[in-house]
């Protein structure tokens, strides 16, 4: 649900669907839970993110990389860079699109944004 409506950009109501499926998360047993889900549908980081709850991206995007051990989903690193940037901390915002860059070059949103930045990258 919450991906539809992020399709259909009512991030508000995205945001509370992804709230609801989040709270339903603790009670799925361990080795059913969809743990690689935001690998392939990034739907609550534009929810949260266009809903002002950019503390929520950056602390989705914290718990989505610590099951990896290591950094590696650009689009993660993308909106945590857009959450750290709309909070004012311009120095995490580049290293994160930095890193969405590194992770793939052609990373067109994260490599505008240090553009926008006014950051030049490889």
């Amino acid at each position: 649900l919450g991906s539809n409506l992020v399709a259909l950009q009512d991030y508000t109501a995205a945001a509370q669907a992804y709230d609801q499926a989040f709270a339903l998360y603790p009670a799925i047993p361990e080795a059913d839970r969809p743990w690689r889900m935001l690998w392939y549908q990034t739907g609550p980081y534009p929810a949260y993110y266009f809903t002002g709850r950019h503390q929520d991206v950056i602390q989705l995007g914290n718990q989505t990389l610590s099951l990896l051990g290591k950094p590696i989903l650009e689009e993660t690193l993308y909106w945590m860079g857009m959450a750290r940037a709309s909070q004012g901390d311009l120095d995490q915002a580049i290293t994160n699109f930095k890193k969405a860059v590194d992770i793939n070059p052609d990373s067109t949103p994260a490599r505008q944004e240090l553009v926008r930045l006014g950051i030049e990258y490889p």
